[in-house]
């Protein structure tokens, strides 16, 4: 199996206390290009282990290689650019500007970064746009889109950078069961047509079982695979 994602013996606590443990020694790798589900209880370590996978965090112990990189060596400043140009982020809240217009979110990695979004990078950006279906709201305020629109911009912002891995933590608990399964084709599409590895948190087993493999995370271990 080509593998992007290893883990090796993960461990990961908060505090001092090494005896509780969050994610309890986990052994996990992802094929490159695949499309997983991880489910779980609240609290069983899901979002920690997304958020271990995307950079967002750091473990206590053990191994987190990615694209063949054990990002526990890297520098400060050399994680941020690593994620930037590996990782995309779909969360459940789809944190939108509300004063600015979907396009301009799309944009808003390069905006707040201050690099000069050029021709090629605002073309980019409307057809991810036209991509996920949004062609007609481009300039329409954040808050002015439907929860579904909303979250679709979200995905065509995570994209900017052509990611290898997107990462998404619920990203349909907030919409109804239609629009989620019109956001869960669509990451179907994005895995199939750009071969983009994708791990996505979900309690909808209905969901779940679209994925090509579904992880279960209980009580910091896995459960099943």
């Amino acid at each position: 199996m080509d593998a992007i994602i290893k883990l090796k013996n993960l461990k990961k606590y908060y505090g001092n206390d090494k005896e509780n443990l969050v994610l309890k020694g986990l052994d996990l790798e992802i094929e490159r290009g695949s499309l997983n589900a991880i489910i779980g209880q609240s609290g069983s370590g899901k979002s920690t282990l997304l958020n271990i996978l995307g950079t967002l965090d750091v473990k206590s112990s053990g191994e987190v290689i990615i694209d063949e990189i054990e990002v526990g060596t890297l520098k400060k400043d050399d994680i941020s650019e690593f994620r930037n140009r590996k990782v995309g982020f779909v969360f459940q809240f789809h944190h939108l500007l509300p004063e600015f217009t979907a396009l301009e979110n799309v944009l808003m990695p390069y905006l707040i970064s201050g690099d000069k979004v050029n021709k090629e990078t605002r073309d980019r950006a409307i057809y991810l746009m036209k991509r996920v279906g949004l062609e007609k709201v481009l300039n329409n305020k954040g808050n002015a889109m439907s929860g579904g629109q909303q979250q679709r911009t979200a995905i065509a912002r995570a994209l900017m950078n052509n990611p290898k891995i997107l990462l998404a933590d619920e990203p349909t608990g907030n919409l109804d069961s239609d629009t989620a399964e019109e956001i869960y084709k669509l990451f179907a599409e994005i895995n199939k047509e750009d071969k983009t590895t994708i791990v996505v948190i979900t309690h909808d087993d209905r969901i779940a079982s679209k994925a090509d493999r579904i992880i279960e995370i209980k009580d910091g271990t896995i459960k099943g695979i």
